[in-house]
C-alpha cells in the first residue's frame, strides 16, 4: 500500500525506507512499465531512489517487457540498482514439459493425455507417446512463451475426478488470430500501444497516434466487438489486451511488423 501511494500521490520515501528497515521484506512489483507516466515521472524518480536506498535485508523484484526497460535505463539508470536481471527467453519443449508437469505435481492428480489420430499413429510405430505428442502442440502454439504455454494448459483441462485430469487439445487447436492481419492500419496500431503499454485510454492513444479521438473510440469499440481487447476502468475510458490473448495478438502483430521481434517480457 505505500508503494501504490509513492507512485499514484505525491511520495513520502522516508516513511518506506523507515518501514522497509523495520519489516524487511520482498517486494514484487508486476508490470512496472504500466505505471510509467509522463505526468508522474518525478514519483519514479523517487521509486527508483527508494529501491536505492532501501536497506540490505529488502529485496525487489520487478518486471516489464525488454524494450521498456531499455527506456527505464536511459532515463533512471535503473539496471545499476538490480544485482540480477533475468530475460524470459523462449523455454525448449524440455523445459515446457518441466514446468508443466512440475506444476501438475503439485495437485496430486494423474493425467490422461488426450488420445489423436496422429498420436496413435505415431505411438503405433514408436515414434511418439501421447505426451510427448500433446506437449509439442503446446510448445508450437505457445511459440516457447511461458506465460502463454501456461494458458494453453489450462485451457486443455477438460474434466476431472478426484484422481486424474482428461487433457484436450481441442481448444488449444483452434486458437488463432490470422483476423489481424487484414484489420486496417489504425487497428493494428492501437493493438500494438496496447501490447507494448499494456493499457491505454482513447484520449492517449488519440494524442499519440495523431488520430481524432473519435476515430480511435469507434475502433476501439469495434476491437472490443471482436474480443481483442477490453476496458480495465468503469468509465470505460482505459482499454488492454486481454491476458489471454496477449501472446497470440503479439505474435501476429510481430508477422506484420507492427511489434518489435524483442518485444517480450522480462
Amino acid at each position: 500500500m505505500a508503494l501504490a501511494r509513492a507512485l499514484e500521490c505525491k511520495p513520502n520515501s522516508r516513511d518506506i525506507l523507515v518501514h522497509l528497515r523495520e519489516h524487511p521484506a520482498t517486494i514484487i512489483v508486476d508490470d512496472i512499465d504500466q505505471m510509467l507516466d509522463l505526468r508522474n515521472i518525478e514519483h519514479f524518480e523517487v521509486f527508483f531512489e527508494i529501491i536505492n536506498q532501501s536497506p540490505h535485508q529488502s529485496h525487489w523484484i520487478l518486471s516489464m517487457t525488454k524494450s521498456n526497460l531499455d527506456v527505464i535505463d536511459k532515463t533512471f539508470k535503473a539496471r545499476r540498482l538490480f544485482g540480477k536481471i533475468i530475460d524470459l527467453h523462449e523455454v525448449d519443449l524440455d523445459e515446457c514439459r518441466d514446468i508443466l508437469l512440475g506444476r501438475q505435481r503439485l495437485s496430486g492428480l494423474a493425467i490422461d493425455y488426450p488420445h489423436t489420430f496422429l498420436s496413435d499413429l505415431a505411438l503405433k510405430f514408436g515414434l511418439s507417446s501421447n505426451d510427448e505428442m500433446f506437449f509439442r502442440v503446446l510448445h508450437e502454439k505457445s511459440h516457447g512463451h511461458i506465460r502463454h504455454m501456461i494458458f494453453l494448459w489450462l485451457l486443455s483441462l477438460k474434466s476431472c475426478d478426484g484422481k486424474s485430469i482428461d487433457l484436450s487439445l481441442e481448444k488449444v487447436t483452434d486458437r488463432g488470430l490470422p483476423m489481424i492481419q487484414e484489420f486496417s492500419f489504425p487497428q493494428k496500431m492501437i493493438l500494438s500501444q496496447l501490447y507494448h503499454f499494456h493499457f491505454r485510454s482513447g484520449r492517449r492513444l488519440s494524442r499519440k497516434l495523431g488520430v481524432p479521438q473519435s476515430i480511435i473510440d469507434n475502433e476501439l469499440q469495434y476491437l472490443e466487438y471482436c474480443g481483442l481487447v477490453q476496458s480495465r476502468s468503469v468509465d470505460r475510458t482505459t482499454y488492454e489486451i486481454p491476458k489471454h490473448l496477449v501472446m497470440p495478438v503479439g505474435q501476429e502483430l510481430k508477422k506484420g511488423g507492427f511489434v518489435d521481434e524483442s518485444t517480450h517480457n522480462i
